[in-house]
């Protein structure tokens, strides 16, 4: 299918959902920096993954406006492994590489911030089923 349709790039970027393959959580946390945080994000995410914090990958984007993070938090999100080895797996198989492994819902957004222009003072709502 890839080569009936014509891509040349073999980079491709992946997406992954579900209720019990992705945790996405708001964490509310002291001040620190980037990277203090980075070294204790898994365990402040550990008392909300109902599984072992070993069989994760683990990411974190830390919310709110430049020079003013704190303390809207972070968002902390974490999918299974297995699952996202599998996923990998498969876009290898067909010959892609895949460099990016995202959110369903947070590339939606990132591809519509991407393609349209948001008009200051107006809300954005996506409707996600």
């Amino acid at each position: 299918m890839i080569k009936k349709a014509g891509v040349k790039t073999t980079n491709a970027v992946i997406s992954i959902s579900g209720h019990s393959s992705v945790i996405i959580k708001r964490i509310s946390l002291p001040e620190m920096s980037e990277e203090e945080l980075s070294e204790s994000i898994k365990f402040e995410a550990e008392q909300y993954v109902p599984f072992d914090i070993e069989d994760v990958n683990l990411d974190f984007q830390i919310i709110g406006p430049k020079g003013r993070t704190w303390p809207d938090g972070c968002y902390s999100c974490c999918g299974q492994k297995d699952i996202i080895n599998e996923r990998i797996s498969v876009v290898k198989e067909a010959g892609l590489n895949p460099i990016i492994v995202d959110i369903d819902s947070f590339a939606l957004e990132n591809m519509y911030g991407t393609n349209y222009e948001i008009e200051p003072g107006k809300k954005m709502w996506l409707c996600l089923i």
